[in-house]
């Protein structure tokens, strides 16, 4: 049975075990494993991270890479880490003085029903009322603790791998061992995926004025555009990737031609590239603000598939689609042909 505590201004549950930790000396009290575990159960590295401030979040590096369609890398930008928000960590609590005499028979917590049962079904931290520890009031429990909306699992398996520690004074007290969901990372990741558009390209286009031609089929791709894409979000010991690939590629003209393509991205000439036929000329069309041709507005937009995962070889999560889309004007001529008999 978990029971109810306040720490950093929000309710909390935290499961008491512990260890004793001297200059030259750590006591194991419990025979709990100590290692940390992802929200799946999989041990993690629980790094070095110290407790952090009050305010319950903890900074998230990101970090972003693609791959075009001709097999080059390609970089795309990140921005700054942003915050989320602890599920469990290691927190200071009570002097051992101020633990025994909250929870001994009389104590604060004796006039609770409900704590009441708790300490009688042998759940507090052992050692609390040893007098090493009942006397001090110099050194603190170092507890699991985990806010109160954390999933059950997830506090569960932190609870069960991060015994308490007694820290007495002037020894270093333990590592934070933050513990965060992977998939509030993966959100994370989801949110700062900026999926590069490219420059549209055309072929074939006539020499100077670079206009497509009426009826030919004209090839229609995104030039250094990623296909695929990849962001990781991350904090000390655990991290979520984002995987992001490029499924389709529908081509729109203000002419009212439509193309929709199962690839994206690949140069003219290239298998599978995606190719449109323009009905009409823009002769009759305006001339539009920077342009010298009438011109019509060619706009691409590619589907992307996008799954996360806390490593490449774990099953990936489905996360919805994004589609990016950029766009052009083309000058779209016609070529008269003289038929002679």
């Amino acid at each position: 049975m978990d029971r109810p505590d306040e720490r950093r201004g929000r309710p909390v549950l935290r499961r008491p075990a512990a260890v004793l930790l001297t200059a030259g000396l750590l006591v194991a009290l419990t025979a709990l494993p100590a290692v940390a575990l992802n929200g799946d159960g999989r041990p993690i590295d629980p790094g070095s991270t110290q407790p952090v401030s009050g305010d319950g979040t903890i900074s998230v590096q990101v970090s972003a890479t693609g791959q075009t369609a001709g097999g080059g890398s390609y970089q795309i930008s990140a921005p700054p880490g942003a915050r989320v928000k602890l599920m469990c960590w290691y927190g200071q609590g009570k002097t051992g003085a101020d633990y025994y005499e909250y929870w001994k028979l009389g104590g604060e917590a004796r006039k609770s029903r409900t704590l009441s049962d708790f300490a009688d079904q042998g759940l507090l931290n052992p050692g609390w009322d040893t007098p090493e520890i009942a006397t001090n009031t110099e050194g603190h429990w170092y507890d699991a603790t985990c806010a109160f909306d954390a999933p059950g699992d997830f506090k569960n398996n932190y609870y069960r791998s991060h015994p308490g520690i007694f820290v007495l004074p002037g020894v270093e007290p333990p590592a934070a061992n933050i513990g965060v969901e992977p998939r509030e990372l993966a959100q994370i990741a989801y949110d700062s995926m900026d999926l590069l558009t490219g420059t549209i390209e055309w072929n074939p286009k006539l020499n100077g004025s670079g206009a497509a031609l009426v009826n030919a089929e004209t090839s229609i791709w995104a030039a250094d555009a990623p296909s695929t894409a990849s962001v990781t979000a991350s904090i000390p010991g655990t991290s979520a990737t984002v995987t992001a690939n490029v499924t389709g590629i529908t081509v729109t003209s203000q002419t009212g031609d439509v193309a929709t393509c199962p690839a994206a991205n690949r140069p003219w000439a290239t298998p599978g590239s995606c190719a449109i036929r323009f009905g009409r000329s823009t002769a009759n069309l305006p001339v539009k603000a920077g342009q010298d041709l009438p011109t019509a507005t060619v706009t691409a937009t590619a589907t992307w598939t996008v799954s996360w995962g806390v490593d490449a070889g774990a099953p990936q999560t489905p996360l919805p689609a994004q589609q990016v889309a950029s766009s052009v004007e083309i000058p779209i001529a016609e070529i008269q042909n003289i038929v002679t008999r």
